[in-house]
């Protein structure tokens, strides 16, 4: 596959693009902190209503307790059900431009990394002090957004160098596909894991996964936790 340098290089790599109005809510959410450092890292924070969330997806190749996380999604439920693999894998993001990042350094510098949803069960990724978010930190984040009206997922939606979002609320979703079996899928939407899993009747963890698309819309949908990957934003407990 062939990678836009200059595409990459314009964006301006990770961080967010909000300006300094949402200072003083960050502060007072997220224990008088703006940035946060996480295995030599450095990830911006941001106050949303009484939240506060990491304002870029994670990038950690490693638990919180030092074990590195397996590189790569699986590509079925027999993986794990059947063979017993390990389910808790990571992966780099897809491009936007087509094709998969593969292992792009200038992926992961734009979008951060995508993990399975069993590691996002696990919720033992984020840092001491923070967690994968449950679906209610997603609903009570959907209900300051104002979720009811169509176009406004727009305001979590980074600015640059797309013209979908306002990224008003200093989020700064970036639009790129998740993983399934491994596979780029639903290019044109910002999509986060969440830490909630559930066993459905043929005895399949599902896990819950809050999707923006480019029109702004949010919604949330029920997944395998082992064949789906996603990108992760921390949220403080």
């Amino acid at each position: 596959y062939l990678v836009d340098e200059d595409y990459f290089a314009d964006c301006g790599g990770g961080g967010s693009s909000v300006g300094d109005g949402t200072d003083g809510l960050t502060l007072q959410n997220c224990n008088n902190q703006t940035t946060i450092t996480y295995y030599e890292y450095e990830y911006d924070l941001i106050g949303i209503g009484d939240q506060c969330w990491f304002a870029e997806n994670l990038r950690a190749k490693n638990f919180n307790n030092g074990e590195p996380i397996t590189q790569g999604i699986l590509a079925n439920d027999n993986d794990y059900y059947l063979d017993g693999l390990d389910p808790k894998g990571f992966d780099y993001p897809c491009l936007p431009l087509g094709g998969s990042a593969g292992g792009d350094i200038l992926a992961e510098e734009w979008f951060g990394l995508m993990y399975s949803g069993f590691c996002a069960i696990d919720n033992n990724v984020c840092p001491a002090g923070f967690h994968v978010p449950t679906i209610t930190d997603f609903e009570i984040l959907m209900s300051v957004v104002g979720s009811e009206i169509y176009m406004n997922g727009a305001k979590l939606l980074d600015n640059y160098p797309w013209t979908y979002g306002t990224n008003e609320m200093g989020f700064s979703a970036r639009l790129t596909a998740a993983r399934n079996s491994g596979n780029c899928s639903g290019f044109g939407k910002a999509s986060f894991m969440s830490s909630e899993g559930s066993i459905n009747g043929n005895g399949i963890m599902k896990t819950s996964m809050l999707a923006i698309d480019s029109d702004g819309y949010l919604s949330m949908d029920e997944l395998s936790a082992v064949e789906w990957a996603a990108p992760i934003r921390c949220i403080l407990d």
